[in-house]
């Protein structure tokens, strides 16, 4: 693919799944907003990531995983890390964030997590990004303010 005289590394079935994991979030984000209506945040958050972990323990008889074992020391303080500072945590906030806001709004607010990201591999890592990734991630911003104007706007009580 092409993107005017840059090259997009992009290939098309990546790009099919990367459609996939956004309808798969929408339609998550969607759900948990359902059951937040009627359950606590910390009992849906255990009950889906519990039912995670139920449909991948399968996965841990095809694949080898004497690794485990062996890098202990590494892999109970890297676990605990993406566990909770990685996973409990902003899915509790999350959840924590539908309760208040509408889906749609959350969703969105939820991709300046890829736009931090990016700004991180960027700063920390000295990563060069194209003029079109700066460009996306301007629109990013935008998108997220345009979001915000309307409750700016009720708080100085100029909105109509």
């Amino acid at each position: 693919m092409t993107l005017g005289s840059v090259a997009v590394d992009g290939d098309p079935v990546g790009i099919l799944w990367a459609l996939a994991t956004a309808a798969s979030f929408a339609l998550y984000a969607t759900l948990i907003k359902g059951l937040l209506a009627e359950h606590s945040t910390i009992s849906v958050m255990a009950v889906t990531s519990a039912v995670g972990v139920m449909f991948f323990s399968p996965l841990l008889f095809f694949y080898d995983i004497h690794w485990v074992v062996r890098d202990f020391d590494i892999v109970l303080p890297l676990s605990l890390y993406l566990g909770v500072i990685t996973s409990i945590c902003p899915l509790f906030l999350f959840s924590q964030g539908l309760k208040l806001v509408h889906v749609s709004t959350a969703a969105t607010l939820n991709l300046v997590e890829p736009l931090t990201a990016t700004l991180l591999s960027v700063f920390i890592l000295h990563e060069q990004l194209a003029p079109q990734s700066w460009f996306g991630m301007a629109l990013l911003i935008a998108g997220v303010l345009w979001l915000s104007l309307p409750s700016l706007l009720l708080r100085r009580g100029s909105y109509v």
